[in-house]
């Protein structure tokens, strides 16, 4: 995730050892399943899916995606989890590299963007983005 963390237990002078780990396991897997910058997370292959089919998600992805979706719904758009490709374009994402974008690239990634254009199987855990 490009950053560390620090845990301080409150309450308790004996911490049990295998508590590290277990919250080592938990955020590589978080990371597996939502980075935007591990190329084989599972967000990524659903970024990088063809659009019109449906992906098969964990469950936990999909109750971020519909509870990103959500809160895109209730800010009007003002949140909206599907502006990758522009922060990409700004070079505010894995590659980092800054670029002042021209309108017309702008405007050629705008049909990309928009959390209406997700679509939810609420009894199979898949998503698929709308073309």
């Amino acid at each position: 995730m490009g950053t560390s963390y620090h845990i301080t237990v409150v309450g308790s002078a004996i911490v049990p050892p295998s508590l590290s780990q277990k919250v080592d396991f938990r955020l590589k897997l978080l990371n597996q399943q939502m980075s935007t910058y591990i190329e084989q997370s599972e967000l990524s292959r659903f970024n990088q899916s063809p659009s019109g089919e449906w992906f098969n998600v964990s469950p936990e992805l999909f109750d971020v995606l519909l509870l990103s979706t959500e809160v895109s719904w209730l800010t009007n758009g003002q949140f909206d989890i599907t502006v990758g490709p522009l922060v990409n374009l700004w070079g505010f994402g894995p590659d980092q590299a800054e670029h002042i974008p021209s309108g017309e690239e702008i405007a050629q990634l705008l049909p990309l963007i928009g959390f209406q254009h997700l679509e939810f199987n609420l009894e199979g855990n898949q998503n698929s983005k709308k073309t």
